[in-house]
């Protein structure tokens, strides 16, 4: 079969296409003839294209134009198919303007992208966007859309749109967010507003304005809310025309309640779109304290005769204050007004001499770029009577914003006064100059500026300068180094303020050709007649030499301190090591030397090496160590002469001398000076020390003897080291730990022993023993077990008191001596805290970490044995107990422990009683003899122990104050005390002197007299309700410097008893002296009082001695009837006893004993 032209092929595919759109066309037109569908025809660039829309019923076409929102259908590229009327109507747009445009062209620029991707993204699912549109007269339309895609069915694809106006919802959220702006606004603004209508009635006020009025203003009248003054006395009118608002503030002020407030005062009016009074808004901010200040600041201006001005340029015209007036003598109208022109203000009130330079002034600061410009000069005004006034010159620019001056601001002070004391000073300097000018002491005399006044020749002489050059110059430009400026201008400041640390003191000058010359000044301040102060008087000592001598004194005492540094180290130094580098350390660190270096000979290749040094030229040694090593001829050097010779050498200048180990390196750092001294020991030179210095020629003759000495020193500790570590290693030492073994521990602790004796003190012994020691040595084997124990022996070393204080007498026992110890709870403190702190130490073996326990067993010193081989025999057996009874540690004597351990807890339970306030007071009357009525009281201190009641105070008075705690229980007993005393008086009770024990700890504390000022500061009747009861032997213990405290207590106010006189064997001489007022006679002279005739006379001589004295007595102790009958023969004043009353609670006392006055 023939094959078909190819034209032909095309025009039937073209025939069928055009057939296939005819048909398509023909059903369309059916469609919309029947009314199925609607038909759009939009024209584009290709031609005319015709859109059918089926299935629109009526029904629904009545339910899309009827909605609320916006419609619209279009295609994928937006083309705009169908649109509801609202959509139009939200556009402001015909609706045949919509359809047939492009949705993007109804779209805010940012939301474009947006709605394009939303017609690209929407495939079935309903997307919704916040987006803005764009209305034909170009508003923005805030809207909420919701596009989705359509089923295309037979139709072309397209997409539904829904707009929902957010217009009026913004609008009220923008409403809102403005109300809560206001509100927020009013409740934090620091100033008073109030906002009222258009009738004057306040509609709204701010925080502020409510807290001052005291109420709510709603609904008041703000002219009658605020009734505000302006300053020519008129009320302030809130309801002026529309247009007057207040922009620039007016000063305004309310009075009430007996004040004054003064505010200033902005006005605004609130009006609508048509120009009509809606109300206004009354900003009042409150310059109360302003004004006071301004006030203030003009009194202060007057008295300090300080006058204000400025000067305006556009004008040429100067404003002055009533205060600047002052200082011509005349008034405001006597001047013609506070303005006045500046050739007025010349011609009148300056002087003619001074004219040219105030003239100057003004124009230098015309011209000036400087925004912060500011001049200070003297010159002279007239009164307005043409008399001469001194004033200083302030001032300072103020400029536009182009950088231009428009005024001056200025303030003038009258300095007339100064002035003529100026002159005053200048003849004094006159007399001062014919004095002082052939004195060799230098004298000067500076104003307050520190400007030199005057100046004799013998300060010119030493420092090179010439008079002309010094005088009317600051003293700072030519006498003091930069560096030291500042620091004294604050001295001289102090000086002017007459400081007393500033007075006498030394400090350095610099001549002419810069050499510092020190300076012994003494200093005095010049004051006018009036006593102002205006600049100062010095005289100065030339002391440079002097001090010269006395550094070399200080050096020599310095190598005093250095050699006895050296023996100390001798003492104490454990190796060769040691003893050199520490050497080296004390000679640069003490002795002041800018390097030290000790050579070795090694007696092996008799070569010289380096074995220590000090200093920071490690440079310089690293050079001097490779000459060493280098194999050159060093024979010449002074080091190898030193050896050779076994002599000193000395190099003066150490750069220069060619005999002297790398000597041009040695001023790069600083050393040119040095000495080699040769260590001799059984007559060998087995080294040499080196010594270097910053200064030429530094080592002289006269302290060699002191290096060599030092030198010799070194050496003995050399030979002192070679021989100990011979023998302490064989003999003394313990090979694993290096302590002590048993036989050096027991020699050190009877040499203890000598001094304890000596000291008449107590010495203990410990023995320690490692828990669980072996089950680590076998688990872990020999080498971890010695670790363990040096371990253990460092921390023992750092923790008991020094290594030369324990040893290690076994496999796992160590033993400590302690060379001096008090049996009391510092001991039992001591051991308990070092057993607690050492069970919690991490000791590491292997990366790991093991705590171990110790018990210790402890012997004393004499109580426990007489030689060191009982004691630690008798500290072994404590310890054997220790461990069979599972205690931590054993005293040997199991008295003593429990002694110990009593003191112990009871001090523990003294202190909870502190904090649990288990401490009270009872009283004991003293009464009267011969009216049988109360006539005072002792406070007497008991412990309620909430677990076994009162405890007597002789079981815890004692442990107080043992501890210490008797100041802090005292201070409670005396304020306790006086409360209740007070508390008494105030309730209107009988009017009692309360009586307080005083220990001796109290009265020796420094700090009591203070305690008990505090303590009567309580109230105005304290310190006469108050009596101290302080024993006899007390006093006694140290009578001179008691009484002069008892005066002091006595000089508050306070009575002072002696209590158990008789006890005390004290001197008729000193009892005659002390300041007491009451004496209570010891309960035992009473007791032997009846029991016959002497003990009656001692009682009455006791009395009478006391009334001779003019001192109350007071019998203790009085427990019958006739006790009481015959004190009151014997004329005794007061008693106090069991016969009356036991002491007994405050309540009680109150209750039983103080009756209504």
């Amino acid at each position: 079969m023939l094959k078909k032209p190819a034209a032909h092929q095309n025009l039937l595919a073209e025939n069928r296409d055009l057939r296939a759109r005819l048909e398509i066309a023909e059903q369309s037109l059916r469609d919309i003839m029947g009314g199925e569908a609607d038909a759009l025809l939009v024209p584009g660039a290709a031609g005319a294209r015709l859109f059918i829309l089926k299935g629109a019923d009526q029904p629904y076409r009545t339910l899309v134009e009827n909605m609320s929102e916006g419609a619209v259908i279009m295609t994928p590229e937006g083309l705009v198919l169908y649109s509801n009327r609202r959509f139009a109507g939200m556009m402001g747009s015909p609706l045949e303007k919509v359809i047939g445009s492009e949705i993007y062209n109804w779209f805010e620029p940012e939301s474009r992208q947006v709605i394009k991707a939303l017609l690209q993204d929407v495939i079935s699912v309903t997307r919704r966007e916040e987006l803005a549109l764009t209305a034909a007269d170009g508003t923005p339309v805030p809207v909420f859309l919701s596009v989705s895609r359509m089923s295309p069915g037979e139709g072309p694809d397209s997409f539904c749109m829904v707009a929902m106006d957010l217009t009026e919802q913004k609008r009220n959220e923008a409403i809102l967010a403005d109300e809560r702006l206001a509100r927020s606004i009013l409740e934090q603004a620091a100033d008073a507003i109030v906002i009222y209508d258009g009738t004057g009635r306040i509609i709204r006020a701010s925080r502020k304005a409510q807290e001052f009025s005291g109420r709510d203003l709603k609904g008041e009248l703000f002219e009658q809310a605020f009734p505000l003054r302006l300053p020519d006395g008129t009320l302030f009118s809130s309801l002026g025309p529309i247009d007057q608002n207040l922009h620039q503030p007016i000063e305004a002020a309310l009075h009430g309640d007996g004040q004054r407030f003064d505010f200033l005062v902005s006005l605004g009016h609130l009006k609508s779109a048509r120009d009509e009074l809606l109300g206004s808004v009354v900003t009042m901010t409150d310059i109360t304290e302003r004004k006071a200040r301004e006030k203030q600041l003009s009194e202060a201006l007057t008295i300090a005769r300080i006058g204000y001005w400025e000067y305006e340029f556009s004008t040429d015209e100067f404003i002055f204050n009533d205060q600047y007036y002052l200082l011509h003598k005349i008034t405001a109208e006597e001047a013609g007004g506070y303005r006045m022109s500046s050739a007025d203000f010349a011609s009148r009130y300056v002087c003619p001499e001074d004219a040219s330079l105030i003239g100057q002034q003004i124009q230098l600061a015309f011209e000036t770029r400087d925004p912060d410009y500011f001049s200070m000069t003297e010159t002279r005004i007239l009164t307005g009577k043409g008399e001469i006034v001194w004033v200083e010159v302030r001032l300072r620019v103020q400029k536009d914003l182009q950088g231009n001056t428009i005024r001056l601001i200025g303030v003038n002070q009258d300095v007339t006064d100064r002035k003529r004391e100026e002159l005053k000073l200048l003849e004094s300097e006159r007399k001062f100059t014919d004095l002082l000018g052939n004195v060799e002491l230098l004298s000067v005399m500076r104003d307050r500026e520190g400007r030199i006044t005057y100046c004799n020749e013998y300060i010119l002489r030493i420092t090179g300068w010439k008079k002309e050059e010094v005088i009317g110059r600051y003293w700072a430009e030519h006498f003091l180094s930069p560096e030291i400026i500042d620091t004294k201008k604050k001295v001289y400041a102090e000086l002017l303020l007459d400081g007393p640390g500033s007075r006498h003191l030394e400090s350095g000058i610099l001549t002419r050709s810069g050499e510092r010359r020190l300076i012994r000044w003494n200093h005095t301040v010049l004051r006018s007649e009036y006593g102002k102060v205006i600049g100062t008087a010095s005289i100065g000592e030339d002391i440079t030499e002097q001090k010269k001598v006395e550094a070399r004194i200080t050096y020599l005492n310095r190598l005093y301190s250095l050699l006895s540094s050296i023996n100390i180290l001798i003492v104490h130094a454990q190796d060769r090591n040691g003893l050199f580098n520490e050497a080296c350390k004390i000679a640069v660190e003490k002795g002041g030397f800018r390097m030290a270096l000790l050579y070795i000979v090694d007696q092996r290749t008799k070569k010289i090496v380096t074995a220590a040094s000090h200093g920071d030229n490690m440079d310089l040694l690293a050079d001097i160590k490779n000459l060493l090593l280098s194999g050159d001829d060093v024979s010449n050097k002074n080091v190898v002469q030193a050896i050779a010779n076994k002599k000193f050498v000395i190099s003066k200048d150490s750069v220069k001398d060619p005999l002297v180990f790398a000597g041009k390196r040695y001023g790069e750092y600083g050393i040119f000076s040095m000495v080699a001294l040769p260590l001799i020991v059984a007559g060998e030179a087995v080294g040499v020390l080196s010594l270097y210095a910053g200064e030429i020629e530094f080592f002289q003759k006269e302290e060699m003897s002191l290096l060599k000495e030092l030198a010799g020193d070194i050496a003995f500790a050399i030979d002192h080291i070679e021989k100990k570590e011979r023998l302490d290693y064989l003999a003394y030492y313990d090979e694993v730990t290096g302590l002590a073994n048993r036989r050096l521990f027991l020699d050190r602790v009877a040499q203890h022993m000598l001094s304890a004796v000596a000291g008449n003190h107590k010495l203990a012994v410990f023995k320690i023993d490692l828990e669980r020691f072996k089950n680590i040595n076998d688990s872990l084997g020999w080498k971890n077990g010695d670790d363990l124990l040096k371990q253990v022996a460092e921390w023992l070393s750092l923790n008991i008191g020094g290594i030369n204080l324990l040893a290690r007498i076994d496999a796992d026992h160590f033993a400590v001596v302690m060379p001096k110890v008090n049996l009391d709870n510092d001991t039992v403190h001591f051991i308990e805290n070092t057993l607690a702190t050492f069970s919690q130490h991490q000791f590491s073996m292997n990366k790991n970490v093991f705590r171990i326990n110790a018990k210790v067993g402890i012997a004393i010193y004499p109580d426990d044995g007489s030689n060191a081989e009982i004691l630690l025999r008798n500290a072994e057996a404590a310890l054997k107990k220790a461990k069979s009874s599972g205690a931590r540690y054993l005293f040997h004597t199991q008295k003593m422990t429990e002694s110990l351990s009593h003191k112990l807890t009871l001090e523990n339970q003294l202190r909870q009683a502190i904090d649990n306030e288990e401490f009270v007071l009872f009283y004991q009357p003293k009464i009267n003899l011969a009216n049988r009525k109360v006539a005072s009281a002792e406070a007497l201190i008991r412990w309620n122990k909430p677990d076994s009641g009162l405890i007597p105070p002789l079981e815890f008075i004692p442990i107080l104050e043992e501890t210490g705690l008797i100041h802090e229980v005292g201070r409670w007993a005396l304020r306790k005390a006086v409360t209740d005393n007070l508390r008494w008086r105030e309730a209107g009770l009988d009017v009692v002197r309360i009586a307080v024990n005083v220990s001796a700890l109290q009265l020796r504390n420094i700090g009591f007299i203070d305690e008990i000022k505090e303590v009567i500061a309580l109230g105005p009747h304290a310190a006469s309700g108050l009596e101290l009861e302080i024993t006899e032997s007390l006093i006694m213990e140290d009578v001179k410097r008691h009484i002069i405290t008892l005066r002091d207590i006595r000089a508050l106010g306070i009575t002072i008893a002696i209590d158990d006189f008789g006890t005390g064997f004290s001197s008729l001489s000193y009892l005659a002296r002390l300041p007491v007022d009451i004496l209570k006679i010891d309960r035992s002279f009473i007791i032997d009082m009846v029991a016959g005739p002497e003990g009656l006379a001692l009682v009455s001589t006791i009395i009478n001695l006391a009334h001779s004295m003019n001192l109350k007595v007071v019998a203790e102790g009085v427990e019958t009837e006739e006790q009481s009958k015959l004190l009151h023969l014997l004329r005794c004043e007061e008693m106090q006893g069991f016969l009356f009353s036991k002491p007994v609670p405050g309540e009680i006392f109150q209750t039983k004993f103080l009756v209504p006055r």
